[in-house]
């Protein structure tokens, strides 16, 4: 489309505009579907829509085009778009997205944030995803105190984030913790008191995705199956909250954790926590922040406890070795299922090499092996006796980037490797120079060795992901 897709297509022939109101429609939402962003496709909608009349009333009248409903908290908060949408909707089931990044006084957000929920709330039982995203934790704040006693029946996707540092890629430092006491840490730190972060208490059973960004609050867990948790932390000097416990306590249907940031090395669990039973737990995903390797929490805590019996994958970023091995020392647990492993690590003092081989002594049955640190290739697979190999039964292997001159060491490694056990049956090169796979592979022609090379460039996936 043009800049102005309805000059345009208001210039064409007469038949071409005045189509029938159903291929219009059609139209429109095969137009919406094709934006990723749906902000873009509503104003894509908006924009095509004024060909004519006729196509107006298309657009109006088709309520899948209207259940993304869009709120930016601010000085001024538009009604009218609110309520158009929910009226144009339907009874469909809808998503809330709502954002608010404009410097605003307390007084002033409070009210926003009141007449925003008088609108929205009342169309609660169609929520389908609630999703907010805002540049301070008081505003978040506000948000999470009206979600407090909301009944949404059919709310499956909750998604509450600050903006603040990201874990998007391995090795970007976080910033300094904030300083000053804001609102969100007098109304929220309150160790004893679990009711305090406790949102959507009129019920949310259908609610299987759960995001938290910087904000610490309970919603309804039951039937949570994907959870993601970053810098979830008490910014007190308080070293427990029980509000972490009560998230842990009733996840029986939980496939997939995430834990990034500080929550993972903050200690926020009760020391009377012996065991995290997650008993349907797929995916694990503990991600650190750099730098902050020496400090003791919940990153190796977690693992000390928790019960996962039908883990299959285990993701460790930024993690420290040492404590790794202290804490999976203790915990006698089996992860009978657990296949998939990846490991990111460039803390040369903290001995990655032993780390590795205890890695792979504690979890023998890997086949999907990741690893991204500051040892050669060559030196990931050996045992400190050089005459060890170590991962066995790996299948897969992803590398990350793999130098020219780490080439040659690494496919003589593998040639020796021949001689005792399996070699792997494909190799994953990422974020490498040009050429490396085809060097690779040659090196490994060179040696008589049949294994598959696979490249992924770029970093549209997470380095972790199976490519």
């Amino acid at each position: 489309m043009s800049a102005n897709p309805a000059t345009k297509l208001g210039s064409h022939s007469r038949s071409a505009v005045l189509l029938p109101m159903e291929i219009l429609a059609t139209i429109f939402e095969l137009g919406h579907l094709e934006f990723t962003e749906k902000l873009a496709g509503r104003i894509f909608i908006l924009k095509v829509s004024h060909v004519c009349q006729q196509w107006r009333d298309a657009a109006a009248n088709h309520q899948m085009l209207w259940t993304d409903v869009f709120v930016k908290i601010g000085r001024r908060t538009p009604r009218w778009p609110v309520l158009q949408c929910l009226a144009r909707s339907g009874a469909r089931p809808i998503d809330i997205h709502i954002t608010s990044s404009v410097r605003i006084d307390d007084r002033t957000l409070g009210y926003a944030t009141k007449l925003t929920f008088e609108m929205i709330t009342a169309h609660s039982h169609r929520w389908r995803s609630f999703r907010a995203h805002c540049d301070t934790d008081v505003k978040l704040f506000y948000i999470k105190r009206a979600l407090n006693t909301i009944h949404a029946p059919n709310l499956e996707d909750l998604k509450l984030e600050e903006e603040d540092d990201t874990l998007d890629q391995v090795g970007v430092p976080s910033p300094a913790p904030k300083s000053i006491f804001s609102l969100f840490t007098k109304a929220v730190s309150v160790p004893d008191d679990i009711a305090a972060h406790d949102i959507l208490t009129g019920g949310a059973p259908l609610l299987k995705s759960v995001t938290l960004r910087n904000i610490l609050c309970v919603p309804p867990m039951k039937v949570v199956r994907h959870l993601h948790l970053d810098n979830v932390y008490s910014r007190d000097s308080s070293t427990y909250n029980p509000a972490i416990d009560a998230i842990f306590s009733n996840l029986p249907l939980l496939q997939e954790l995430t834990i990034s940031g500080r929550f993972a090395l903050s200690t926020t669990f009760s020391p009377s926590v012996t065991e995290i039973n997650l008993p349907s737990l797929v995916t694990l995903r503990i991600r650190a922040h750099p730098g902050q390797l020496g400090i003791r929490g919940p990153l190796s805590y977690f693992l000390r406890v928790v019960s996962a019996p039908l883990l299959q994958s285990l993701v460790l970023e930024n993690v420290s070795f040492s404590k790794i091995r202290e804490d999976l020392h203790w915990n006698n647990r089996d992860f009978p299922l657990l296949r998939s492993l990846a490991v990111a690590s460039w803390a040369t003092h903290d001995s990655p090499r032993y780390g590795l081989v205890f890695l792979d002594n504690r979890f023998p049955a890997i086949t999907h092996l990741n690893i991204r640190s500051s040892l050669a290739p060559a030196d990931c697979f050996l045992h400190p006796n050089p005459e060890v190999q170590a991962w066995l039964k790996s299948e897969t292997i992803t590398l990350h980037e793999l130098a020219s001159n780490e080439i040659t060491p690494f496919c003589d490694s593998l040639a020796k490797r021949s001689l005792t056990c399996p070699l792997p049956r494909r190799i994953v090169v990422r974020n490498c120079g040009p050429g490396v796979a085809d060097a690779l592979l040659m090196g490994l022609h060179d040696r008589g060795l049949h294994i598959e090379i696979y490249t992924s460039a770029g970093n549209d996936v997470p380095w972790y992901a199976d490519v």
